[in-house]
């Protein structure tokens, strides 16, 4: 549709959409006009952005005058404040569709004004519908436009998007197996992992690659609990290893897949060697503070990079069976001192739609569950209102 990315598109490129004759159809829309304010034109609005969701993803341009499906003559648009105009159409798209979406906004001078231009990535999971005063449907697109889905629509969709989660829990399985087993990208220091995947459900739904070159020298991806470390290219994408002892192994790394899947790695962290005591235990406010810093960093490479939402989080501590939880005095006593009882902890996944993520909703239940493990309610890293505040 656009050669260009869409932040280098300009008025001669929507000239050219006229000069080729390009024709509405499941990829691309126009308006002559932005959406008005009447229920009627939220609804035509919600259940444009929608249908391109739900279908293979696409283009509205606001600003460009149609007839019989053909573009025809760019009709500038005025509008005195751009910024304040995103946000309530994001708004209206954020409180309106669910699950929640994103549509990518550009403004494109044009002489006499500006042209509006919404990118709407095909969603990679669940089916879009629209909520809005009474109005509850699912839309798709064909060549002729917008229309609402029927049952066995529907039911395909569902069935799709359940393959999709099944084969993103068989990749993270799959890992964890594998990295259990030795098969990490270089020696480690320890058996006992932390592992984090972040796993777009692009990777499995879209034939994308990333350029691993353009992102050799990213200092986003530096692996967790490092200050320093070394990038090179694989065969699976980009590694970043950090720290080593010799022939004993590294301490961490970072693999960015060229599917845009993150796995991130750190042996040593949750702890080896046994205190006077004689128990071994995983220091709670060391390898969740380092899971908060990392997790932003990686989001922010991936958002950069152009890999889109929808996530699937998933944190996984390996070989910890016997360890004890490394806590503040104050919070232990011998009703609650147990030591975890299985060899692997596969925390519950959290699903985010989008980059926006308040990093504690993540991330809070899964820490929640490895003081469960330990005979405790909750992480006391947190405060009595959830808010992360520890003790230092």
């Amino acid at each position: 549709m656009f050669i260009k990315k869409f932040a280098d598109i300009e008025e001669s490129d929507l000239v050219q959409l006229i000069s080729n004759g390009v024709p509405e159809g499941m990829s691309i829309e126009y308006k002559r006009d932005l959406p008005g304010e009447s229920d009627s034109d939220k609804k035509e609005f919600l259940a444009d952005v929608s249908s391109f969701a739900n279908t293979s993803g696409g283009y509205v341009v606001y600003g460009l005058r149609e007839d019989a499906g053909l573009p025809k003559e760019i009709m500038p648009l005025t509008i005195e404040d751009t910024d304040a105009y995103v946000r309530k159409i994001d708004e209206m798209i954020r409180m309106s569709i669910q699950p929640r979406m994103e549509a990518t906004h550009r403004f494109v001078d044009v002489a006499g004004g500006k042209v509006l231009l919404l990118k709407i990535e095909r969603s990679t999971l669940r089916q879009h519908r629209v909520v809005f005063k009474g109005h509850d449907k699912f839309y798709m697109r064909g060549a002729a436009g917008k229309y609402p889905m029927d049952t066995t629509q529907l039911r395909d969709a569902y069935l799709q998007g359940d393959s999709l989660s099944q084969k993103v829990k068989n990749f993270h399985a799959d890992r964890i197996s594998a990295l259990r087993a030795g098969e990490t990208p270089l020696p480690m220091v320890s058996k006992s992992m932390l592992c984090l995947h972040i796993v777009p459900i692009s990777a499995f739904s879209t034939s994308q690659s990333l350029k691993v070159a353009d992102h050799l020298d990213d200092q986003r991806l530096h692996p967790i609990c490092s200050s320093g470390w070394s990038p090179r290219i694989n065969l699976d994408g980009v590694l970043v290893t950090a720290g080593s002892r010799g022939d004993e192994g590294a301490f961490a790394y970072t693999q960015l897949y060229r599917s845009g899947i993150i796995e991130a790695v750190a042996s040593g962290i949750l702890g080896d060697d046994a205190r006077d005591d004689g128990n071994v235990y995983i220091p709670s406010l060391l390898y969740e503070d380092e899971i908060r810093k990392a997790f932003p960093r990686y989001m922010s490479f991936l958002q950069a990079a152009g890999v889109q939402p929808p996530f699937v989080i998933f944190l996984t501590l390996t070989d910890v069976k016997g360890k004890h939880l490394g806590v503040s005095s104050r919070y232990v006593s011998l009703r609650d001192k147990y030591p975890v009882d299985r060899d692997v902890l596969l925390l519950p996944e959290c699903y985010v739609e989008a980059y926006d993520v308040d990093i504690d909703s993540v991330f809070r239940p899964m820490f929640d569950v490895v003081w469960n493990c330990c005979g405790y309610a909750r992480s006391r890293n947190y405060n009595d209102q959830g808010v992360w505040q520890p003790e230092r």
